[in-house]
């Protein structure tokens, strides 16, 4: 019963609403300072209306974007049996066997979860070899240890740093 449990055992992480909504911010605020640039400051600001140009582009992109990004289904964090997934590592799943421990860093404003390897041999030699040197100079990996920014998921920081303490306890006990 308890093998069955574990192959069931399976959380999955979207996009979290958070980054979607300060996404969006972001591209109507480009948008809006490029229609103020256009109306207001043709007089006084030198190609203005290329710069004006250029911030609507850019918002309007920022926007298409987030739209992309929050319709597709695909989960951005899985936790399973076969251990930890996050998107934007481009590898595999990290093996909970592979994992020391789990705590926070950052700071207020960037804070993230830190996941850290017992042997980055090891866990090295589980990537493609194709795929080593791009996972090395991945920003969320600085070797022992792994990052997933908080506010990348739908879930809490905390709970998060929850669940993967919980899955750590039971898949390595």
């Amino acid at each position: 019963m308890a093998e069955k449990q574990e192959e069931n055992y399976r959380l999955e992480y979207r996009v979290s609403r958070t980054r979607m909504q300060q996404s969006y911010f972001l591209g109507g605020l480009l948008v809006a300072i490029g229609f103020i640039v256009f109306l207001i400051g043709r007089q006084i600001i030198p190609d203005a209306t290329l710069i004006a140009i250029g911030h609507v582009v850019a918002g309007i992109g920022v926007v298409a974007w987030t739209i992309r990004q929050s319709r597709d289904p695909r989960p951005r964090l899985v936790m399973d049996a076969d251990g930890i997934w996050y998107r934007d590592w481009n590898t595999r799943p990290i093996p909970w066997e592979q994992i020391r421990g789990v705590s926070t860093s950052g700071s207020r404003m960037s804070s993230f979860v830190c996941i850290e390897v017992r042997d980055e041999q090891t866990l090295l030699h589980i990537i493609p070899p194709g795929d080593r040197q791009k996972f090395k100079a991945n920003r969320l990996v600085r070797l022992p240890k792994l990052f997933i920014p908080n506010n990348s998921v739908d879930a809490p920081f905390n709970e998060l740093v929850g669940a993967i303490k919980a899955g750590l306890a039971h898949f390595t006990r």
